[in-house]
């Protein structure tokens, strides 16, 4: 899925309320490269860091300080929202949803200690990983050069 209008048809037609997304690879964050920056592939916001959060009907991303006003020149706004928080993902969810709901997201972008935070403290909502896979492939399979070091 590229867009994010399909992807709010896949939570729809799945049952579920909204997927989470994380600027991160399959390495949590290490060298991520663009064809790999899923944010940056739905919005047009390519900083360092941010989260984004499509829901069936509306997508918030959410920046730092230090993003707020390029998020806000690089994305379209009336398709995303942009917010500017401190919060991790799981405290702006538990500060900002309250009605239950039920999250897809990439298991393999998100480490074990932060999924285990959602779970833990977020127990009116569920959490399930996206094994169908449907943003694809979270590295890049470009070729590079191997050359030898004396």
């Amino acid at each position: 899925m590229t867009t994010i209008a399909e992807i709010q048809k896949h939570l729809i037609n799945s049952n579920f309320d909204a997927y989470i997304i994380t600027r991160n690879n399959l390495f949590i964050g290490q060298d991520v490269l663009e064809a790999e920056n899923k944010i940056f592939e739905l919005t047009g916001f390519d900083g360092s860091a941010g989260n984004l959060i499509i829901f069936r009907n509306h997508v918030v991303l959410l920046v730092d300080g230090r993003y707020e006003l390029q998020a806000q020149n690089q994305v379209n706004k009336d398709i995303v929202n942009v917010v500017c928080t401190r919060d991790s993902i799981g405290i702006w969810l538990q500060n900002n949803i309250e009605t239950p709901t039920k999250f897809l997201y990439n298991a393999w972008c998100h480490s074990i200690s932060e999924v285990d935070f959602w779970k833990r403290s977020l127990s009116n909502h569920e959490f399930v990983d996206d094994k169908a896979n449907i943003l694809g492939d979270r590295i890049t399979k470009a070729d590079d050069e191997i050359f030898e070091l004396e």
